[in-house]
């Protein structure tokens, strides 16, 4: 009985030997695939391998310990997971950078938001101060102008809009027109320099109206009426007044590298060794 189970033994390790070998065979053959030609030169999976390897394992290694310090830093400060509230408020910010991030129903999405807050309360922490929002404020309103104008902006066609510049003309009421015509009237807050009509609002007076195209219907008009201005500097970009709205605005455009130095400053605390060759 001994030797038959010892003979069964022999078979089952012959069988795994045999097999192991094949499988290293099938490996070599597979390494030693040719994945291109160069001239008479074969290129093989092997060395796309090696190549990915030497180039690839660092970047993946740096995102593993990056993700990990960020998630260490959130359960060393004990910083509460985003209710879905506070995650729909900063979506519209997070869609100005990257507009494929539609809705939190996307689990992707969803953890993208969640670590994007966390983020943004790691910089309010340890990065962010008012010298980077003054610095900020000052390229916006080099940007987008020294004004916060608010228009009246009426829709129709041509000649629905031709009355609407006559009476401006004329200093008439266009109230009695515009419901007369049921024409759209929409109130905007738009930048004096930088805006969706691309004009140049920047000597402008309460008053002044334009008559312009829809870029986006070529039928279209447009009856631009400037009802307020105000400094921006007194308004939107009052750090005092604004700051909440300024930090917003100023993550969307700048979350990456404040990411990248909030990690900068974390990795200070984490004693880090790569076992890794570059």
């Amino acid at each position: 009985m001994k030797k038959k189970t010892t003979i069964i033994s022999i078979l089952v390790l012959s069988v795994i030997v045999v097999v192991e070998t094949f499988a290293l065979v099938n490996i070599q053959q597979n390494n030693n695939n040719a994945i291109a030609t160069l001239d008479d030169e074969i290129i093989t999976q092997k060395q796309l391998t090696n190549q990915l390897d030497s180039k690839e394992k660092k970047r993946l290694a740096d995102k593993l310990i990056n993700d990990k310090i960020i998630d260490l830093e959130i359960d060393t400060l004990n910083l509460k997971s985003p209710s879905e509230e506070e995650m729909l408020k900063q979506l519209p910010y997070i869609q100005l950078f990257d507009s494929s991030k539609k809705t939190l129903a996307d689990e992707q999405t969803k953890e993208f938001v969640k670590e994007y807050i966390h983020v943004k309360e790691l910089a309010k922490k340890y990065t962010l101060n008012d010298e980077k929002f003054k610095k900020f404020i000052e390229d916006e309103r080099n940007f987008n102008g020294d004004y916060l104008i608010k228009v009246q902006e009426i829709s129709g066609n041509h000649q629905q809009l031709s009355k609407i510049e006559d009476s401006l003309k004329q200093a008439k009421d266009i109230n009695s027109i515009i419901k007369n015509n049921s024409l759209d009237i929409k109130e905007k807050n738009i930048f004096s320099l930088t805006n969706e009509y691309n004009q140049d609002f920047s000597q402008s007076k309460v008053g002044d109206y334009l008559h312009v195209m829809d870029e986006h219907h070529g039928s279209g008009h447009k009856i631009i009426i400037i009802t307020n201005i105000n400094k921006s500097d007194e308004t939107i970009f009052n750090l005092k007044e604004n700051k909440e709205e300024i930090l917003n605005v100023y993550m969307s455009k700048n979350y990456f590298q404040e990411r990248l130095d909030v990690l900068n400053v974390l990795k200070m605390k984490h004693k880090i060794k790569y076992a890794i060759k570059e």
